[in-house]
């Protein structure tokens, strides 16, 4: 995931100054949804191998079989 985000980053860097030929938006703007949804994931792997719990103000974890 780090070489993903690293990789991404440098993606987002390079295609900022070019436009899109059919509206005036960066072409950047695809790279830059790989870049957060990356860097959200690597904290997401960082939390599941240091084992830290949720914060208090999510949901409990349901029990296995039980139904809403």
């Amino acid at each position: 995931m780090v070489a993903l985000v690293w990789l991404s980053l440098g993606a987002v860097g390079d295609k900022w100054q070019q436009l899109m030929p059919t509206v005036p938006v960066t072409a950047a703007v695809f790279y830059i949804a790989v870049l957060i949804s990356a860097g959200h994931s690597l904290l997401h792997l960082i939390a599941q191998v240091f084992e830290i719990e949720p914060l208090p103000s999510a949901p409990a974890a349901s029990k296995e079989g039980e139904t809403s």
